[in-house]
């Protein structure tokens, strides 16, 4: 039994059943409005090239991660979010080990693999501060899939359409999708590090996952408390 696949599938039958190619486009909306709020009250400077801002826009990467409503199990509350803002601790940190890297110069290309349309404003942010260090980013998102961003999502919050592509079958770590040559993938959320997981001795290549623990599988996984933020940094021994 494979979850990540599984969970495609499904969704893909419920599309088709229902006629709707993008059925929770009102969740969405309350996602991106919800981020707007937050970035607009943080007063987020993404240009600050400081140290300690990179590190509050990887926190922010993994807090924009609790924006799901379609996880078994998790209840997206909003006040909790607003309150979770002002005192963001990551309980699985490898920040220190992901900058060490990234300013030896070992990642000059990264592919950052997209979840949910509200957190990927969040990313966008990380993105900047990353392209003001000189490296290259290139996203990747789906098809309409749960309230995950799509191209068009992308467009409306402001991405940069050079910048993107549609991956045709995902997750990307079991799909036949050939990968970009990049040194680095950021992999954001519990469907792609699910898929990773079950995949990773396949790809030699530092991947660096970012999600919310939002069930007790994946506390459980990393021996940390529900509602917990992870930033894990995989390095393969080529």
């Amino acid at each position: 039994f494979n979850p990540p696949k599984a969970n495609v599938e499904i969704h893909k039958m419920l599309k088709k059943e229902s006629g709707i190619n993008d059925p929770f486009m009102k969740d969405k909306d309350e996602q991106i409005t919800f981020s707007s709020k937050i970035i607009s009250y943080l007063g987020i400077n993404p240009y600050d090239d400081s140290i300690q801002n990179l590190k509050h826009l990887l926190a922010l990467a993994a807090y924009g991660n609790g924006l799901d409503p379609l996880v078994l199990g998790y209840n997206l509350n909003y006040k909790m979010l607003e309150d979770d803002v002002k005192n963001l601790k990551i309980a699985l940190n490898d920040m220190d080990r992901f900058i060490n890297a990234l300013e030896s110069g070992k990642y000059k290309y990264i592919l950052y693999l997209l979840d949910n349309a509200g957190e990927a404003l969040f990313d966008l942010l990380l993105s900047e501060n990353l392209r003001v260090r000189g490296i290259n980013i290139l996203f990747a998102v789906k098809p309409p899939h749960e309230t995950d961003i799509t191209l068009n999502d992308f467009a409306r919050i402001g991405g940069d359409l050079s910048r993107v592509f549609e991956l045709k079958e995902y997750p990307i770590f079991i799909s036949r999708n050939s990968l970009p040559n990049v040194d680095l993938i950021i992999s954001k959320g519990l469907l792609n590090f699910e898929a990773y997981i079950l995949n990773m001795n396949s790809f030699k290549i530092d991947v660096l996952t970012i999600l919310k623990a939002k069930c007790s599988v994946i506390a459980d996984y990393f021996k940390i408390p529900l509602g917990s933020y992870i930033i894990r940094l995989y390095q393969p021994i080529n």
